[in-house]
């Protein structure tokens, strides 16, 4: 359709710059009404053409990765999407919008699709996946024992035993000799 008193780029070269019709390929295949450039999609979305906008990709939750989740009720874990990708270790729940991580002291509901926090006096056991109250006063030694966990997930261990001991100030941890609390008493391996 051609307009009076506008310029009218032909089909080759659709969009107008300010300056001239230009044509938008290669990384930056999309033309920005707003800065009136070629751009291109943020990372991790895709152009829906109908609505003509950049738009979330969804991905499938990272359960291989994370341990801080829990049924909460649903029969089972989503069967993955084998066309879509998973969201990242760092960032392994997926809530419909964005791949995401759950705050520390906090778990993902696979039910409902979001971080929930255990009631007062209670925390998450990754073992059972449910909050549980601890049975003793005592936590695994992190600085008397050879504990392994997921890589790039020191902080996160850390930033979580910070929360249990403010949550629980009587909690001790467990001693040299017995340094792994096995949730009913300390013991060595």
């Amino acid at each position: 359709m051609q307009y009076p008193n506008v310029t009218n780029c032909p089909q080759s070269h659709p969009f107008f710059d300010g300056k001239s019709c230009i044509q938008c390929t290669g990384a930056n295949n999309i033309f920005n009404m707003k800065t009136k450039a070629c751009d291109k999609c943020p990372t991790e979305t895709n152009v829906n053409v109908d609505l003509r906008i950049c738009q979330q990709m969804p991905h499938n939750s990272n359960f291989k990765d994370a341990n801080n989740w829990s049924l909460d009720g649903a029969p089972s874990l989503p069967i993955p999407d084998p066309k879509i990708s998973n969201c990242s270790s760092s960032t392994p729940y997926y809530n419909g919008k964005a791949c995401i991580n759950c705050a520390s002291g906090t778990w993902w509901s696979v039910k409902d699709s979001v971080c929930k926090s255990c009631p007062t006096g209670q925390i998450f056991d990754d073992n059972t996946k449910s909050c549980i109250k601890p049975t003793g006063n005592f936590l695994t030694s992190l600085s008397n024992s050879n504990w392994v966990t997921a890589p790039g997930n020191f902080t996160k261990v850390l930033q979580e035993r910070a929360d249990v001991l403010t949550k629980n100030p009587n909690m001790t941890e467990c001693g040299l000799n017995t340094p792994y609390w096995d949730g009913v008493q300390c013991i060595n391996c």
